[in-house]
């Protein structure tokens, strides 16, 4: 099994429960493209440096890996109306 650490040094915001589960399922769905082992969601974690607060990954990412996908294609439709 592999997992991947995530460390967040933010200078004014924290991260929260509910960003950590989608940076966590990010790092997962990464392993899963890279590696050859299975990957353990659980340990897809993030620290949060700042607040000292530690975040294992969430079981269940296919909702949220769902929600990023959604995000990026909104994201890719506005962008060039964003651009100077």
């Amino acid at each position: 099994m592999v997992g991947a650490l995530k460390l967040h040094f933010p200078k004014q915001n924290p991260l929260g429960e509910r960003a950590s589960g989608y940076v966590s399922a990010i790092l997962g769905a990464h392993l899963q493209v890279s590696e050859d082992q299975p990957v353990e969601p659980a340990l897809c974690m993030v620290v949060d440096v700042s607040s000292g607060q530690v975040f294992n990954g969430p079981t269940a990412t296919r909702q949220r890996l769902r929600q990023v996908d959604e995000g990026c294609v909104e994201i890719a439709g506005r962008w060039a109306s964003i651009q100077p």
